[in-house]
């Protein structure tokens, strides 16, 4: 499953980063990131630096959900588009902020 979402707590464990998930109208979930994906994100960062990092993590989360325990791990992340990006390609397709198309 793929959820599109900000990471909106992050605890260092020992077994990787337990995350807060938010959708942004109130409803979140916990999830695990565990090591590997973490080291992929994050480079050579620190672990004490990885909560701080995955508090600016916005975007697109693959998720998977244990069966015999209910829990989720997050799988994967990509980044979600800014507002700026978003703006832009919407100038390129001719289509002004107000939802109008422009003509060409």
């Amino acid at each position: 499953m793929t959820l599109r979402a900000y990471v909106c707590d992050a605890v260092l464990t020992e077994d990787g980063l337990r995350v807060r998930l938010c959708d942004g109208v109130g409803v979140s979930q916990p999830a695990l990131m565990q090591v590997q994906l973490l080291l992929e994100l994050f480079g050579v960062a620190a672990p004490e630096e990885w909560p701080r990092r995955a508090q600016v993590l916005h975007g697109f989360f693959t998720l998977r959900c244990d069966s015999s325990s209910g829990d989720l791990s997050v799988l994967g992340f990509r980044r979600g588009p800014l507002q700026s990006e978003v703006e832009e390609l919407l100038r390129e397709l001719g289509v002004h902020s107000s939802g109008t198309v422009l003509p060409m």
